[in-house]
């Protein structure tokens, strides 16, 4: 009896001490592929406070360091300009915007994990678009031998994030129109969906918002278009709520920089259209 009761208490200690094994190697697995798709870390940092470290040759640390235990950052570029207008809109001054690696961290002596979205400091990380997403969160400071380059970053007058200088731009945005939609509301290759009509505007949106809008409102098209554009930063008849874009006016096509085709998954449901994968 206690032959097999020993037996089945090593089987069950076996068991457990198998679980973390499975769930640390899983969680390896995936951070090594999402590093793959994006190779960088982005963090977003106010100049003054970086010129400081730059000055000193000191580990710069985030204001709300101290807080969150850890420094806040980006992997995927798209999601840069989000986060900068829904955390830092109001901060005043300068930006910049540090690239790092998770190899340049470590030889720093800085290790990088990657989890979903957490709170900067008081403010909640309630923003769309990260249910699948992971974040690098650096434990520990930014040294400057860590960065491998410094991007400016550009804002309006009221503060918003608009571009990153060589990573991203919040000018280049997306209108998903169906191939009916597309020829029976153009005229003179003015494109004028019902939007227009009915609320005075065209619906843009940034791309990582698009697929949840496709396989939303979109779901039941025949053929379905990705229209690319970029505007001006200062074109009057874009304006922003919050994260949304609407063009107020109708749109001349040869402002279209890429018209794509979206295909359908096993599924059922729009993929993103190749080229911007």
């Amino acid at each position: 009896m206690m032959k097999n009761c020993r037996s089945i208490h090593w089987c069950i200690l076996s068991l457990f001490l198998s679980f973390p094994l499975n769930f640390a190697s899983a969680s390896e697995a995936n951070t090594a592929e999402y590093l793959e798709k994006y190779p960088y870390v982005y963090h977003l940092v106010q100049k003054s406070m970086w010129d400081e470290a730059l000055k000193t040759n000191t580990t710069y640390f985030p204001p709300t360091y101290t807080q969150d235990n850890f420094t806040h950052a980006t992997a995927n570029p798209d999601f840069l300009l989000t986060i900068g207008n829904h955390f830092y809109q109001e901060v005043k001054g300068d930006w910049l915007c540090l690239r790092m690696s998770v190899d340049s961290l470590a030889a720093t002596g800085v290790q990088t994990i990657f989890e979903g979205t957490a709170p900067v400091g008081d403010k909640e990380a309630d923003f769309e678009g990260t249910d699948s997403e992971l974040f690098p969160h650096i434990l520990g400071g930014i040294h400057p031998l860590a960065v491998l380059e410094a991007h400016v970053v550009s804002r309006n007058k009221s503060g918003r994030f608009l571009a990153v200088s060589d990573v991203i731009s919040s000018m280049t945005l997306y209108h998903i129109v169906s191939q009916k939609e597309l020829e029976t509301l153009t005229s003179d290759n003015i494109y004028s969906p019902l939007s227009i009509a009915l609320e005075g505007y065209i619906h843009f949106s940034k791309l990582d918002l698009i697929m949840p809008i496709a396989n939303d409102a979109y779901i039941d098209r025949e053929v379905l278009y990705l229209l690319q554009v970029t505007f001006d930063e200062d074109d009057e008849d874009l304006r922003w709520i919050g994260d949304n874009p609407d063009y107020y006016r109708g749109l001349d096509l040869k402002m279209v920089e890429k018209k794509l085709e979206f295909t359908r998954g096993k599924d059922g449901r729009w993929l993103l259209p190749e080229g911007l994968q």
